[in-house]
């Protein structure tokens, strides 16, 4: 991506971060999640192992989904919201364990382990790109 910068014109040619790729990619799943929660509940609650009486509460789970994608891809445009970007790591790698142990002891279908797993992987994905961006150099002007 290029830009003007300055009074001389210069360019800065970036490529962006590739943290903030992740995060706007994680926000984009959550938005195709959220939607097909909301608009075919069925097939996911099936899915899930749980019974077609239970769309309600696959609808207001994928209203959930929406909003927290809205976030997260509002979030991955903000270089300032680094700080939570790195937050997120945490929070989704942890999601991995805490949904194998809630199904382990049978709170969970075991199916909702591959969703978090996913989700972990995410978790790994940013945690590798903003490793990358910490160590690639800073933009410079080319003239």
């Amino acid at each position: 991506m290029e830009r003007e910068n300055g009074a001389m014109g210069s360019r800065v040619v970036t490529t962006g971060s590739s943290a903030s790729v992740t995060i706007i990619g994680w926000g984009i799943w959550l938005l195709l999640g959220g939607a097909t929660f909301l608009a075919y509940p069925y097939p996911l609650l099936h899915l899930g192992g749980m019974p077609a009486e239970a769309a309600g509460l696959g609808r207001i789970l994928g209203i959930v989904l929406v909003v927290l994608a809205i976030y997260y891809i509002a979030m991955g445009r903000l270089p300032e919201a680094r700080p939570l970007w790195k937050l997120s790591v945490y929070l989704r790698i942890a999601a991995l364990p805490v949904g194998a142990l809630m199904s382990a002891v049978g709170l969970l279908p075991a199916v909702v382990v591959i969703f978090v797993g996913i989700d972990a992987l995410g978790g790994v994905i940013t945690a590798r790109a903003l490793a990358r961006d910490a160590a690639a150099p800073s933009p410079r002007p080319i003239d």
